[in-house]
């Protein structure tokens, strides 16, 4: 049995060599190959995929802080989009590079992990999407891991942040213009649109250092029992593993991540170069 195996071994590495398009090449070819290859490509590449969503219904013994509202600077951070991702000015060259190649371009459904896990949620009737994408992308240190931009949800009016109470100061009244017309009803007031923003807003950080780490800064408008909206935050540094599925809590909100290894195509070009390599 042992010397059958041994053989089956001898007649199918041969054939797995000349399959390698890069057997052929020299030793030393091989080598200034590998050696040329763009930095992007040393990095660790992989497939992120987000699912936020909110919870149905306001839980009756819990209270929010009314003065709260998202600070963020989305200018800094990267804006995934299905053509071509929005960069910060400061984006260094791997990072234009890796944009150029596919980078933070959201994928459609059909390449989605989580499509399943979210319809079984939305059957249940206790949550609503706010957000579902992936994208793949280098995972660098944190130092130079930018935050990804995140938006979603519904539309709601803009809620102001908190301001004093205008003051008197003795002076007399301004008259609108159509007090002083001679016809107040000759131009008929529009009233001015109503200003909105997304219900959910934020940022999502994924670095690497000797573990994955996610860092969600994440904002989520609900409104109070008695009408009053406020803002309500995710603020974490979760380690994680990849290929598992990560929940992050909240009792108005929460969020699924996966995080799974990719490989570009000049990287599994690379790796057949090394084996051609190792064979010579």
């Amino acid at each position: 049995m042992r010397l059958f195996a041994s053989l089956c071994l001898l007649c199918v590495a041969p054939l797995a060599l000349a399959e390698n398009p890069y057997a052929s090449l020299s030793a030393p070819e091989l080598r200034t190959r590998i050696a040329n290859v763009d930095a992007v490509q040393n990095e660790n590449w992989y497939q992120v995929e987000v699912l936020a969503f909110a919870r149905q219904g306001l839980p009756t013994q819990e209270y929010w802080r009314l003065d709260q509202h998202p600070q963020f600077e989305p200018k800094n951070a990267i804006h995934p989009s299905l053509e071509t991702p929005l960069l910060p000015e400061n984006a260094d060259r791997i990072d234009v590079t890796a944009s150029s190649m596919g980078s933070w371009k959201t994928l459609p459904n059909d390449q989605l992990i989580l499509i399943d896990m979210l319809k079984r949620m939305e059957k249940t009737g206790d949550y609503r999407l706010l957000y579902h994408n992936a994208w793949v992308q280098p995972i660098r240190e944190r130092s130079r891991a930018f935050p990804i931009y995140i938006t979603g949800g519904k539309q709601v009016p803009l809620i102001a942040a908190t301001q004093p109470q205008d003051l008197d100061y003795g002076l007399p009244p301004i008259e609108s213009d159509a007090a002083s017309s001679p016809n107040p009803t000759a131009d008929p007031i529009v009233p001015a649109p109503v200003a909105t923003q997304s219900e959910l807003q934020g940022t999502i950080r994924v670095h690497l250092s000797r573990y994955l780490h996610v860092e969600p800064d994440l904002w989520y408008t609900s409104t109070s029992s008695e009408g009053v909206p406020f803002w309500v935050r995710i603020n974490q540094n979760r380690r994680m593993r990849s290929d598992e599925l990560h929940y992050i809590d909240h009792p108005l909100f929460g969020l699924l991540v996966r995080i799974t290894p990719f490989q570009t195509a000049k990287q599994k070009e690379i790796e057949l170069m090394k084996s051609a390599l190792k064979a010579k």
